[in-house]
């Protein structure tokens, strides 16, 4: 695996660029928002501190879902080049249906990388489930690792 530029912190596997979209619920919005970086592999609270206008927020209508359109529009102002801005924001749409799929409250990946080889790849994720949820989706609730969990909310 040959070393390659990129945006950001090197990973697992060369990248070319490093950023970091995330699917969550926000009240203010009143329903999801696609939340974009191009700082990925850091902490996004540290990023917001340090450089607001680094962040980029795409609220999507609950009733229309996410449009191609807006998906695109993040992919190119978090920075990723003209030949795979369509592939990133495949990605991000991908996403939002899993979102929607397993009630989730939160997907954030960090990061979403673009190799040597021009994939756009989802490197790590944190995804937070809506509790309320438990009786439908009760595989993914059955994967839960209770010894990874505060006793306190057990």
């Amino acid at each position: 695996m040959a070393a390659s530029m990129f945006y950001g912190r090197l990973v697992a596997v060369a990248t070319l660029r490093n950023h970091r979209p995330r699917t969550a619920q926000r009240a203010a919005a009143q329903g999801p928002v696609l939340i974009g970086s191009s700082h990925g592999g850091v902490n996004i609270e540290d990023v917001a501190a340090e450089s607001p206008e680094a962040i980029i927020k795409e609220p999507i209508d609950i009733e229309e879902g996410i449009k191609k359109e807006q998906a695109l529009q993040l992919a190119q102002k978090m920075g990723f080049p003209p030949n795979i801005v369509e592939s990133a924001a495949e990605n991000m749409v991908k996403l939002y249906s899993l979102f929607l799929k397993y009630d989730a409250t939160m997907i954030e990946i960090n990061p979403m990388v673009e190799d040597s080889d021009g994939a756009v790849l989802c490197m790590d994720a944190k995804i937070n489930f809506d509790s309320n949820s438990a009786y439908r989706q009760k595989k993914i609730f059955d994967l839960q690792d209770w010894t990874q969990e505060d006793e306190r909310d057990k």
